[in-house]
């Protein structure tokens, strides 16, 4: 890896026994995201981690979580298609859905120089960004949860 992933410190503040994140890569072409986010598009807490996202909202913590989610949730958590972000969000219950608090999903496109990524399930991946890389810019919203 020649970039600096941009969290790399939150990464290295659980002192994962395994490589974090083990078995992410580069992507060989650009991938079409959608993401869960807050309205407007340039919320200050639309592109962050979910460990960071989680501590700026304050739901309560996770538990028994595993290393490999642990790491996942230092990346930013994308899916590969509008119907699978819905999906997926409608499936929790309206009280967790609440303390999430997303209303929107945001699409775009993530390319080989925006950071690794890893392949959680079949609709769903996490993106460990570079630095310098500003999401942002990439995204706009285009429906409501």
């Amino acid at each position: 890896m020649d970039s600096k992933l941009k969290y790399q410190d939150l990464i290295d503040s659980f002192n994962f026994r395994a490589n974090c994140p083990n078995g992410a890569s580069i992507l060989v072409e650009e991938r079409l995201s959608y993401r869960w986010c807050l309205a407007p598009i340039d919320n200050e807490l639309n592109f962050l981690p979910n460990h960071i996202y989680d501590e700026a909202k304050g739901p309560p913590p996770r538990k028994n979580v595993s290393a490999d989610e642990n790491c996942s949730r230092c990346g930013l958590s994308f899916f590969t298609t509008l119907d699978s972000a819905k999906t997926i969000f409608n499936k929790y219950p309206k009280r967790i859905r609440g303390l999430l608090g997303y209303s929107h999903i945001a699409e775009g496109f993530i390319d080989n120089k925006d950071g690794l990524v890893k392949d959680d399930k079949d609709v769903h991946f996490s993106l460990f960004e570079f630095e310098g890389v500003e999401l942002i810019k990439k995204f706009t919203i285009v429906d409501e949860l």
